[in-house]
C-alpha cells in the first residue's frame, strides 16, 4: 500500500515530500528528488546568510545594505555522516516550511 506523503510546493522554495520512514526534497534548479532516510540525519537548519554574524559586521559601514535582500535564504541538510545538503529558498523566511523542519526535526530525534 502506497502511502499519502505530505507535500510542501511553495513557489521559489524546493519541494519537501514527507513520507513515514523517510522524506524527499528536489531543488528548484534540479530535476529529481533526493531522498533522506529519518536515521541518515544529524540536523536540519533554515536560516537568511545576511543575519549570520559576519555578515551583519560587515554591513555596519552601511554601504552594502542594498545587497542585503538578494541574498537567499538556505535550507541546510546534515548526515550523519559528514555530508550536507544546501537547498537556497526566497529571501523571506515561510511559515509553513519552518512548521514542515520542526516536524522532519521530531522525527529523527
Amino acid at each position: 500500500m502506497i502511502e499519502d506523503p505530505l507535500i510542501f510546493e511553495k513557489n521559489g522554495f524546493p519541494i519537501i515530500k514527507v513520507f513515514e520512514e523517510y522524506f524527499e526534497v528536489k531543488a528548484i534548479d534540479f530535476w529529481d528528488f533526493r531522498t533522506f532516510k529519518y536515521s541518515e540525519i544529524k540536523e536540519f537548519d533554515y536560516y537568511n546568510p545576511n543575519e549570520e554574524w559576519w555578515n551583519i559586521f560587515f554591513n555596519l559601514g552601511g554601504w552594502t545594505t542594498f545587497f542585503d535582500n538578494l541574498e537567499p535564504s538556505i535550507f541546510k541538510i546534515k548526515k550523519n555522516n559528514g555530508g550536507t545538503y544546501k537547498y537556497k529558498c526566497p529571501n523571506e523566511k515561510n511559515k509553513e516550511l519552518m512548521e514542515l523542519i520542526k516536524l522532519l526535526k521530531s522525527k529523527i530525534k
